[in-house]
């Protein structure tokens, strides 16, 4: 049986309005994935500025000359991992600007690189059809969801390099443990 051209708008119609939902939904897990790499960057710079500030104090903990060094060498690679955990968390916060790859009429990043003008922008807003409208915001959707993982992917990266930072900054505490027995 074939569909009326009623319920195909109908069936459209929801379409769109679930489109317009997950849109919404992606954009919110964007919004989250720029807070945690705020609290990332937070995180990895504290302690980078705590190493920094306490570093004397830190090895001074330690009175052998090897075991200073050696401490020293692994508050450093602290820092290492701490410095790129920053580079990443940054990353995860850049905004994500590329086109998609199909021009909609959504995207203010489409509006600004598929239009010359407002004219043009405003005539294909009101000239188009709700089966281009769902092709957009699909298009839009997929775009948003690139930038997302994106974000995600560096996250991850960040928090990987702090969690080895820590599990290094464990083992210094475990040196001045050991050096001061």
């Amino acid at each position: 049986m074939r569909e009326t051209s009623e319920e195909n708008e109908i069936q459209i119609d929801k379409k769109i309005e679930l489109m317009i939902k997950v849109i919404i939904r992606t954009d919110t897990y964007l919004n989250y994935a720029n807070t945690k790499s705020t609290i990332l960057l937070s995180l990895a710079s504290a302690i980078i500025a705590a190493i920094a500030v306490n570093f004397d104090k830190i090895t001074s903990f330690v009175v052998i000359g090897s075991d200073k060094c050696f401490l020293s060498f692994l508050l450093g690679l602290t820092l290492c991992f701490l410095m790129m955990s920053v580079f990443f968390s940054l990353k995860g916060m850049t905004p994500f600007i590329k086109a998609s790859e199909n021009i909609n009429t959504f995207s203010f990043v489409d509006i600004v690189k598929g239009y010359d003008s407002m004219a043009d922008y405003k005539k294909e807003f009101c000239t188009v059809s709700d089966s281009s409208f769902l092709n957009q915001l699909i298009s839009l959707n997929h775009n948003l969801s690139k930038a997302l993982l994106s974000k995600y992917e560096n996250q991850i990266i960040a928090i990987k390099c702090i969690e080895v930072a820590t599990c290094i900054l464990c083992f210094s505490i475990y040196i001045i443990f050991l050096s001061n027995l």
